[in-house]
């Protein structure tokens, strides 16, 4: 019987080391491809991406927005956008139910050790731009109806609105 107790301790005590892939310090893009794309991914490394976007999984789609929005993995684009060998994610989705006359919104996350970190959560086309803030993360265009959109900088700690722009050229959103 203490063999037994001794085993079934050992059993519960394995259980909580977390997978390799999530010790501290690691990043859940070591070791993938530099040119990776989310098709190629499996499931254990797709999976905690889009639970960090918000979406819930449902069969081989993942829905967000309250169920209202479908995502798959080729509407997830990978892309080192600061040059620092790790891939972002950009998370697209569409739906006017939840997006409105935009029609589309998207998260944009990074590797962080551990897991995935939303940089933000928008309504809107994400078009990357080659001005760049913080820690060389290249400025957002947030684009949808009308003229004249939003552009985003990173400062460290998040995307922030610093000016607005149509076509390249400064302009005054309406209102």
């Amino acid at each position: 019987m203490p063999r037994l107790h001794a085993f079934a301790l050992l059993t519960a005590a394995l259980a909580l080391v977390p997978p390799a892939s999530a010790q501290p310090g690691s990043y859940p893009t070591d070791g993938w491809p530099k040119d990776v794309k989310a098709t190629a991914l499996t499931s254990a490394q797709i999976d905690p991406l889009m639970r960090a976007a918000g979406y819930t999984k449902s069969g081989n789609a993942w829905r967000g927005c309250g169920g209202s929005t479908s995502v798959t993995r080729e509407a997830v684009e990978l892309r080192d956008l600061n040059g620092d060998g790790r891939p972002e994610a950009l998370v697209v989705a569409d739906g006017t139910e939840c997006f409105g006359a935009a029609g589309t919104g998207f998260q944009l996350l990074r590797p962080v050790p551990g897991g995935w970190k939303i940089m933000t959560d928008q309504t809107g086309v994400a078009t990357f731009l080659t001005t760049r803030g913080a820690d060389g993360y290249p400025d957002l265009e947030i684009g949808g109806p009308g003229f004249c959109f939003p552009v985003a900088r990173w400062i460290g700690t998040e995307y922030r609105v610093v000016r607005f722009a149509y076509e390249g050229k400064a302009c005054k959103p309406p209102g």
